[in-house]
């Protein structure tokens, strides 16, 4: 989801009417009055993600675009405005706002932030009716439904729905099975705090996963999530923990007449679940592999494992039980795609910061912790992103739709760094850290990216993530802008017309070379030092041949290379030495390496 950045200037203002419409722009005539449907906005913009509101402008007509018209009556828009948003009567929670007066061309343009309320007080409505309450959809806003208002209301509860005591008898809806295995690994994870001598009604009471009320000992809804037997489960959830499907085509691609390869339509307690799909991801991976039978967890070196673990954890963590759907995982050839009704507790950039954050679930959370297959100071992103950035992969998409109340997270196997952008590097003559290097080459494939989620993909933090986005503005690579949900960093704009990914080759004046086979046999035969008499006899006895005159390597082969900084010599200062050797230039055996990993993809 794109996200505008802040409008302090004209500039700003220009820049980000000059695009399409933003999910959080909103633009108003209010040449005098300030207009009615700028309050639904508000309630809009408060209740999804914040957002801007701008007076004195209006949609170009017809086409696409803006005009600035100008608002005459400055102080009394902006006074009315102002007033309005923290008046009771008017909107329920008083939002503080400043406006901000731009001079554009002579016309004054006024430029609200409205940000996003807090939990507690959403719905954010009009009127004093809960009725007129809005969200954002898209580039308008959607009055709620009632589904959408209990939502609101239920999240803004102070009580935490998973902590709901159930009328359930404690005896009869635990599934003991499931509580063994769980106590096995507690005590294996926490072996100092031992809890074997209590009865399997006092560890969860231990937890506060039972309690007394009224006299009665009483089960919490987390318990039975976590925890219950089939009866238990179904009455206290009626409908299916997660659906995951392993499909053959990929994601784009109409679906087969045979829909899947696999599927689990899970209604099974939150621990059996995970049992079920670790076994079925350990059957279906393409690197075969062994699981613990004991703990469900991978003996050896994980490929995909983590960021696999990671992903259903926290589907299965943060998940709203509430929301009648389900969660979703979709294992498709060319991406993972799972998804889970709720949004983040918190604005998704913050997702990727140290340190604890406010859950959802925090009974079903800290059940996942206390046995290790959760983080209670992290929200696992950290850990998807770098397990596939080690994987080579392009980092992970992360979508908190706060309109269809959804949390998307995709996994893509495009590679992280390709040939196109290591040649693109070299000819640019760009000289960055291996930091810097990844970082750039996320920054080819998005518009823009949260700098806490640029330092995760690439597996940095702290003082090294200000290190990185320097030596990028430093080098004229990247640049960073703010917004509301904090700097995020982007390619340089002189490089976001260069960069060849992004047009059409044909249209290109100086579209990137591929290298020939010769050139790639080469590259791979100066993984040390060689004259070129030894590369000359290498090639002709290569598999297939490539025989050449001194003449025609060093014009098609050799110069090619050096002219695309990929070879060197090994004797600088002596160009000319009877002695001279070629050698790979840091970024030719970077290249080679991604030729390499493509060739093993292939096979």
């Amino acid at each position: 989801m794109s996200t505008p950045p802040q409008i302090k200037t004209k500039a700003d203002l220009k820049r980000v009417l000059s695009s399409f419409e933003w999910e959080d722009l909103e633009v108003k005539t209010a040449r005098n009055d300030v207009p009615k449907t700028a309050y639904e906005t508000v309630s809009a913009f408060a209740n999804t993600r914040g957002g801007h509101i701008v007076f004195g402008v209006e949609e170009s007509k017809p086409g696409p675009g803006f005009e600035i018209v100008g608002v005459a009556a400055v102080d009394r828009v902006q006074n009315d405005f102002l007033s309005a948003l923290r008046s009771p009567d008017k909107i329920s929670v008083m939002l503080t706002t400043e406006g901000n007066i731009l001079d554009a061309d002579g016309k004054k343009v006024l430029v609200f932030f409205i940000p996003e309320a807090a939990t507690a007080d959403k719905p954010v409505h009009l009127n004093g009716e809960l009725r007129k309450s809005w969200v954002r959809r898209g580039a308008g806003d959607s009055k709620c439904t009632e589904d959408e208002i209990r939502r609101f209301i239920r999240n803004a509860d102070p009580r935490p729905f998973e902590a709901e005591l159930l009328d359930e008898d404690p005896e009869k809806a635990y599934d003991p099975t499931t509580i063994k295995w769980y106590r096995t690994q507690y005590e294996t994870k926490n072996p100092s705090d031992s809890l074997a001598d209590k009865s399997p009604l006092e560890f969860l009471e231990h937890f506060g996963l039972v309690r007394w009320e009224g006299g009665i000992l009483k089960p919490t809804r987390a318990s039975i999530l976590l925890f219950g037997t089939g009866g238990a489960f179904h009455r206290t959830l009626p409908r299916p923990v997660v659906d995951a499907q392993w499909n053959l085509w990929s994601y784009d691609s109409a679906p087969p007449d045979e829909r899947y390869l696999d599927r689990v339509l899970s209604d099974k307690n939150l621990i059996r679940t995970w049992q079920d799909l670790a076994g079925r991801f350990a059957d279906h991976s393409a690197s075969r592999f062994a699981l613990d039978p004991a703990t469900m967890q991978r003996k050896d070196s994980p490929l995909g494992y983590t960021a696999f673990r990671e992903s259903v954890i926290n589907l299965l963590m943060h998940q709203d039980y509430a929301d009648p759907r389900s969660g979703s995982i979709r294992f498709h050839p060319d991406r993972w795609v799972i998804e889970n009704p709720g949004t983040a507790v918190v604005h998704s950039g913050r997702l990727f910061e140290p340190g604890q954050k406010p859950y959802r679930n925090s009974d079903i959370v800290m059940a996942f912790v206390r046995i290790g297959l959760s983080d209670r100071n992290s929200s696992g992103l950290r850990a998807i992103y770098g397990d596939w950035t080690r994987l080579g992969r392009a980092p992970p998409i992360v979508e908190d739709d706060r309109d269809s109340y959804q949390f998307r997270l995709t996994l893509g196997v495009e590679p992280l760094m390709t040939t196109e952008q290591i040649m693109f590097r070299a000819k640019q003559g760009f000289h960055l850290t291996p930091a810097a290097a990844l970082a750039l080459a996320i920054l080819v494939q998005r518009d823009s990216i949260i700098d806490r989620e640029l330092a995760a993909a690439v597996g940095i933090a702290g003082t090294a993530l200000e290190k990185v986005v320097n030596e990028l503005r430093v080098q004229v690579v990247g640049e960073t802008f703010s917004t509301h949900e904090g700097r995020r960093v982007r390619l340089a704009p002189h490089l976001r017309e260069l960069w060849p990914l992004a047009t059409p080759t044909d249209m290109l004046v100086d579209p990137m070379p591929e290298l020939s086979p010769v050139q790639v046999a080469t590259l791979e035969l100066l993984d040390t030092p060689r004259p070129m008499t030894e590369i000359m006899s290498a090639l002709a006895k290569h598999k297939p041949p490539f025989v050449l005159s001194r003449a025609d390597l060093t014009r098609l082969v050799i110069k090619p290379l050096r002219v695309a900084k990929l070879v060197g010599l090994q004797f600088k200062e002596r160009p000319s030495s009877r002695n001279q050797r070629y050698v790979l230039t840091p970024i030719g055996a970077e290249l080679l390496a991604v030729q390499l990993r493509d060739a093993r993809t292939k096979t």
